[in-house]
């Protein structure tokens, strides 16, 4: 992990909603930075599995984990880090990455916020193989390979990681009226529209930029963004259909009540006496 003095960062707690249940995320400012011991909080594993590209064979991958049961891990989180319910306690809004770490998969998918992951110095966003399974840590996460073996296969050679070192990646996000607020500022996306990557404080070259996806409409209230054309159907559709079928249920009433008429007028009236 980063070997860099610690430093204080602006922090708050902002309203959210994980998985149906109000919490509150820290808010990061500025860049957050920890004492170069945090670097050394890590578990290790290993992992037995089995891949295509060596016939399903077993192989074993040595795994070293940032361990979040560690007493010393609370100590080197943001303040207020341990009063966040676990679940939400790598997700910050708004936030910048911490000091020395790197945006990955900045994504402006809604009309009015962006999201991304923070990866430490010299991690990747991903996993190295697809199945990996590693208690503690959530998917998407960072990693850095300790070793490579290279295997033969049938067309081509494979660099596998024999060994991992791994955390958790920090998921951040922030409103638009929020970036003016973030330092460094982070840069502003065109509503569906994705960077790979992001080194803060970087500018970001246009072509840099790619297509994430179609374009959601943020809800103002419930923090839910539902889609442009869903949204319209709701605001205009739906009165739309209901003023028709009020219009409609009027004619079919009027049309009946002449009909009512009509025949009572035609209908012979019989004279007394008869």
């Amino acid at each position: 992990m980063s070997d860099t003095p610690i430093t204080p960062a602006s922090t708050a707690t902002t309203p959210a909603f994980v998985a149906g249940t109000a919490t509150s995320l820290l808010a990061l400012t500025t860049p957050f930075a920890r004492p170069p011991s945090c670097g050394e909080i890590f578990s290790t594993s290993s992992i037995v599995s089995s891949y295509w590209w060596d016939d399903y064979s077993l192989t074993t991958v040595q795994v070293l984990a940032s361990d979040a049961a560690d007493p010393r891990f609370a100590s080197c989180q943001p303040p207020g880090w341990g009063a966040v319910v676990s679940a939400s306690r790598f997700s910050f809004s708004p936030a910048v990455c911490p000091t020395g770490w790197t945006a990955y998969s900045v994504k402006a998918l809604a009309a009015q916020s962006t999201t991304a992951y923070c990866c430490d110095r010299d991690y990747h966003l991903e996993w190295p193989v697809s199945d990996l399974s590693i208690s503690g840590i959530a998917s998407p996460a960072c990693f850095v390979n300790l070793g490579t073996t290279l295997l033969p296969s049938s067309s081509s050679s494979v660099l596998f990681p024999n060994g991992i070192q791994v955390h958790n990646a920090w998921h951040i996000a922030w409103a638009a009226s929020e970036t003016s607020t973030l330092s460094p500022t982070p840069p502003q996306l065109a509503c569906g529209r994705t960077l790979a990557t992001w080194v803060p404080g970087e500018i970001v070259p246009p072509s840099n930029v790619s297509s994430a996806g179609v374009c959601q409409d943020d809800s103002s209230n419930s923090g839910v963004a539902i889609g442009r054309s869903l949204y319209l159907f709701l605001v205009v559709g739906l009165p739309l259909i209901f003023v028709a079928i009020f219009a409609s249920c009027c004619v079919l009433c009027f049309c009946r009540r002449r009909r009512g008429v009509r025949g009572v007028r035609g209908r012979p009236h019989k004279l007394p006496g008869n």
